[in-house]
């Protein structure tokens, strides 16, 4: 079908997420699908899809990329990584007049480089793979249960310590009910296999041939992403925003002994102060229902909540009290009739001041009324 340029109506998006990328046969199963048929996606930018759909969704969201029809799934896939090619989305997406499918890997192990492997299922490395007999462990050792809610989550947290150690991971086997994962260097005998527990809802290490027979290697290329970083240096960031890129990049290599780039960890702090920020403004959101729900459980209670009028004529939070009708009563029945304030500053990206009204118990020790 012939492009054109975008026509001003609305495309329909059918974004598909919680779901995984399987390797053989290639596709991408679980999850949910929503049709989006009243947003006007020519008018964000790439970040402005992502932040838009990690609302949507509630959760991050680590790759995207849209599939055009009339080719196999592999090679129909196209990435949409930044400005220049969600500007290619948003050109197919308008001028083609069917559903255009967006798929989300919240991963990030994706689709990349996995075009090489789908047509050549014979290969010697796959052929051995698949031959196993995957809940075999006669020749695994054993170990203890560990489990972990979901199969994104162990992927996370079985990353931390072999990249720590100085090995490179590959997960070979990859959806929501199963996980194998072999050292990338295909001689090695390391191999950890878990599968999804029905009855307990989690994910379990079945089996696990800890010892690695290989070279270690502290450049891990696309297992230790800007992602990756962000994510265990969050809270030193939000704290000291100025923290300089190469510092970063020193803590990384004095705690991991990993060699990264200044690129990546530039990356990494824009994805950090992003990802604390959008929490934050979910959190803030979720004030008046928090605010209702004390006062209709907690009869008596008090909360005040107040706003300001922002240039942009939107309304911003700005204070916040809360005192329970129990606290109330214990400090009425039980504590001197005397009240002082105490408090702290805010560190992070919301500056503010946390205060506390304080009262005296019995025992003369510090009982709190209430905060804001």
């Amino acid at each position: 079908m012939a492009q054109s340029e975008p026509n001003g109506l609305f495309a329909m998006v059918e974004l598909n997420y919680q779901g995984v990328f399987n390797r053989n046969p290639f596709s991408y199963t679980g999850g949910v699908k929503t049709i989006f048929n009243d947003v006007d996606f020519s008018s964000m930018t790439y970040s402005e899809f992502v932040t838009f759909c990690e609302r949507f969704m509630h959760e991050e969201c680590k790759k995207f990329c849209y599939y055009e029809p009339g080719m196999s799934f592999m090679e129909g896939l196209n990435p949409i990584s930044d400005d220049v090619e969600y500007s290619a989305f948003i050109f197919y997406a308008y001028g083609t007049d069917g559903v255009i499918s967006v798929y989300v890997d919240h991963i990030g192990v994706g689709v990349d480089g996995w075009h090489d492997d789908e047509d050549n299922d014979d290969d010697e490395h796959d052929s051995c793979i698949d031959g196993e007999n995957e809940d075999n462990i006669d020749e695994l050792r054993n170990v203890a249960f560990e489990f972990n809610e979901d199969v994104v989550h162990m992927n996370r947290t079985s990353n931390d310590p072999f990249l720590t150690n100085g090995y490179q991971l590959c997960f070979e086997k990859n959806d929501r009910t199963r996980l194998l994962v072999r050292c990338s260097k295909g001689a090695c005998t390391f191999r950890l296999w878990a599968s999804w527990m029905s009855d307990d809802e989690s994910f379990q290490i079945k089996s696990l041939k800890a010892d690695h027979n290989c070279a270690r290697n502290f450049k891990f290329g696309s297992l230790v992403t800007y992602a990756w970083i962000g994510s265990h240096y969050t809270k030193e960031i939000v704290e000291s925003q100025k923290i300089s890129v190469r510092k970063l990049r020193l803590k990384v290599m004095a705690k991991f002994g990993i060699q990264v780039s200044m690129g990546q960890c530039r990356r990494a702090k824009k994805y950090a102060l992003k990802l604390v920020e959008g929490n934050l403004v979910e959190h803030y959101g979720k004030l008046w229902s928090y605010g209702h729900e004390i006062l209709r459980t907690n009869h008596g209670s008090t909360v005040k909540l107040d706003m300001e009028d922002g240039p942009d004529g939107k309304k911003y939070f700005s204070k916040f009290y809360c005192c329970s009708q129990g606290v109330k009563q214990g400090w009425i029945e039980g504590c001197r009739r005397i009240i002082g304030l105490d408090g702290c500053f805010l560190k992070g990206v919301c500056k503010g001041e946390l205060l506390c009204a304080i009262g005296r118990d019995a025992n003369d020790k510090s009982y709190c009324l209430g905060s804001g």
